[in-house]
């Protein structure tokens, strides 16, 4: 999809290589890639939603903003993407009951789409106790990235500390293990 979305090669390819760092969990050099690309294109619209997500997750101020940019050039996205980048919105904006609602939505409709369970996950994890709601709300949707990427590092990190929050101590050191295998 991303390739349909921009008209620069070179665009595609610093975001295909923040893609590959993301995964990796090189964080601060995904997030460079991810803007290489959007200074490139400047349309690139999963650039910027991309570099929102590096950004969370590499702790850097500029997520919301990101997010944004992603939705105000989103015309060119496809309806899942148009739909993950609202929700994103939303999350970033502190809408979690409206980005569970779209997440589960897109679900619905792409039960496989791990990107959508990613960020499911990440919404109960971090809302859900705000909620009143269990941290362990949040296994199943990481557990269900892991099924599709074994090696997801993320999924991994907070499935551990579920487990050492449920007292599932073994289970944590196990996840940990193959955390500093990978």
């Amino acid at each position: 999809p991303a390739a349909l979305t921009t008209d620069s090669l070179s665009a595609l390819k610093a975001y295909l290589r923040g893609q590959n760092l993301l995964r990796d969990g090189q964080f601060t050099a995904a997030l460079a890639a991810f803007e290489e690309a959007s200074a490139i294109d400047p349309t690139f619209a999963l650039a910027y939603y991309r570099e929102s997500v590096a950004r969370e997750w590499g702790t850097t101020s500029g997520a919301t903003q990101a997010a944004e940019q992603a939705a105000a050039l989103s015309d060119r996205l496809s309806a899942r993407d148009r739909q993950l980048v609202e929700a994103m919105v939303a999350w970033r904006n502190g809408e979690a009951d409206r980005a569970e609602a779209i997440y589960r939505t897109l679900l619905g409709t792409w039960p496989d789409d791990v990107e959508s369970w990613l960020q499911l996950a990440e919404v109960l994890n971090h809302a859900g106790p705000l909620r009143g709601e269990s941290i362990s709300a949040s296994r199943e949707p990481f557990e269900r990235v892991l099924r599709y990427e074994p090696d997801h590092l993320l999924s991994l990190w907070h499935l551990a500390r579920i487990d050492v929050i449920e007292g599932r101590l073994t289970d944590a050191a196990d996840k940990v293990r193959r955390i500093e295998a990978i």
